[in-house]
């Protein structure tokens, strides 16, 4: 068995793939889905609506966290 991807192990990313699925492949289905009754309907567009958006200074931190990674 082979390890997962980064890609493969984002939840966010594996509702999005199962909802377009779910609807053939249409993106546009997707974002038109009836289904609202789905427990993953909330998540179908690829993103947590119930996070909270980035603070100005979490935004920075971040900033400053990539720049010492990449000049590692």
């Amino acid at each position: 068995m082979t390890k997962p991807t980064a890609a493969q192990r984002n939840p966010m990313r594996a509702i999005r793939r199962h909802c377009l699925a779910c609807c053939g492949g249409s993106a546009v289905s997707v974002t038109e889905c009836p289904a609202a009754a789905c427990a993953l309907w909330a998540f179908r567009m690829g993103e947590n609506p119930f996070r909270a958006p980035a603070t100005e200074k979490q935004k920075a931190q971040a900033l400053k966290n990539l720049k010492a990674a990449r000049a590692a």
